[in-house]
């Protein structure tokens, strides 16, 4: 998409008398956008997408606590929202927990180690 600045040059240099390949070569834009804007009376404007809500959005908080719990089966937790009326996909649950996957997991790594290194040293010193 052309920016306002670069319209208002395209049409500046047009106006100067330069071909629409000259401009083309100047600015770094194809020739078929340069005669496109060039016939446009005005920059186009600019419209920011608005979010679209999904379906999984009035399951989310429970998802993140089962995540927080421990469970990052999309499986497990698809089949539990589907029972309070989930209607979605699978794919948009697991879009939905993928960033916060790898939090939840190394949390459970970190733990894991602790208890394991706990554990091992409980075995070594009862033994004595």
């Amino acid at each position: 998409m052309v920016k306002n600045g670069e319209f208002f040059v395209i049409r500046d240099m047009h106006d100067k008398g330069m071909s629409v390949s000259q401009i083309a070569r100047e600015v770094g834009r194809d020739r078929k956008t340069v005669r496109k804007w060039l016939g446009e009376s005005a920059p186009g404007i600019y419209k920011r997408g608005t979010y679209k809500p999904k379906k999984i959005d009035p399951y989310r908080e429970y998802v993140l606590q089962r995540m927080s719990e421990g469970c990052v089966n999309a499986t497990v937790i698809f089949d539990e929202i589907s029972e309070m009326g989930y209607d979605g996909g699978m794919t948009q649950l697991r879009v939905f927990m993928k960033p916060h996957r790898q939090a939840v997991e190394e949390k459970w790594i970190v733990n894991t180690k602790l208890n394991n290194f706990f554990k091992v040293g409980r075995f070594v010193f009862n033994r004595c």
